[in-house]
């Protein structure tokens, strides 16, 4: 029963090391402050179309946000292309 105490606190401890930072980044998403190093209230800023008067920098709106996404979802669709093919495969069996 005690080699499950351990097994249960590593299980926890790798979430929280996983998870944490996530956690933290969606908090600070909605800082008023235009840098994350110190709390300035809460504010939608960074999630409606124009912080500061401008539509830079907005989630929603911010051209290289919008091409940063983009590139992601070309990359991860031959990502799975490459992994999903015979050859791309590596530790498969090969029993047939």
């Amino acid at each position: 029963m005690k080699t499950r105490h351990w097994i249960v606190a590593a299980s926890i401890t790798d979430l929280l090391f996983l998870y944490l930072p996530i956690a933290i980044l969606i908090v600070f998403s909605f800082n008023a402050s235009k840098f994350s190093a110190r709390w300035q209230g809460f504010s939608l800023q960074w999630w409606r179309g124009a912080p500061f008067g401008d539509a830079q920098g907005s989630l929603f709106t911010d051209p290289e946000l919008h091409s940063a996404i983009l590139q992601t979802l070309r990359l991860s669709v031959v990502a799975m292309a490459v992994g999903g093919s015979k050859p791309g495969r590596f530790g498969s069996s090969t029993q047939q």
